[in-house]
């Protein structure tokens, strides 16, 4: 799954290149003002059996929680919110080297940016093995549930404001 507004930050026209060989369906959640460009790459690709724009949808979440795997191919990024997310369903998630990314992920993966042979290599690997992929993240998960939660996030913002105060 991919869930974002259609616009060219979040790589979209990337992912559809990269999905090309791969023996999965993808589901894009979302809508904006590429989405007819990006029906048309996935129409000259070939893909139309294995991408579905969905457009948007509420309840997102849903979709998430029942997926194998969560795509992130943006080009640009602070903090995706799907990460964070997905990490708190534990559903695997391999992404570009954006924002916080690279942070919470492991090196395998992260993709290149805007480097659709990278995300594709990246793809595949995991798509090949995520039962294992899932085992390997529960330790991220447990991170992003301890303080990626609001509660977690609270308590880091207090610690830091308690150590600026202490020190200044």
């Amino acid at each position: 799954i991919a869930i974002g507004r259609l616009v060219r930050a979040k790589g979209y026209d990337v992912l559809v290149q990269a999905w090309a060989g791969l023996n999965a369906s993808l589901v894009i959640i979302g809508d904006g003002d590429d989405r007819s460009a990006l029906q048309a790459a996935i129409d000259r690709a070939g893909l139309q059996d294995r991408i579905k724009l969905l457009g948007a949808r509420d309840l997102a979440l849903r979709y998430l929680h029942a997926a194998d795997l969560l795509v992130i191919s943006s080009r640009s990024e602070g903090g995706p919110y799907t990460l964070v997310e997905a990490l708190q369903l534990c559903v695997p998630v391999v992404a570009t080297g954006v924002g916080m990314c690279p942070d919470w992920l492991p090196d395998a993966c992260i993709a290149d940016v805007d480097n659709a042979h990278s995300l594709h290599q990246v793809l595949r690997a995991a798509l090949n093995r995520l039962p294992a992929l899932k085992s390997e993240m529960a330790p991220v998960f447990a991170s992003a549930a301890a303080e990626l939660s609001l509660a977690g996030m609270v308590s880091a913002t207090l610690d830091f404001y308690r150590e600026v105060q202490a020190h200044g």
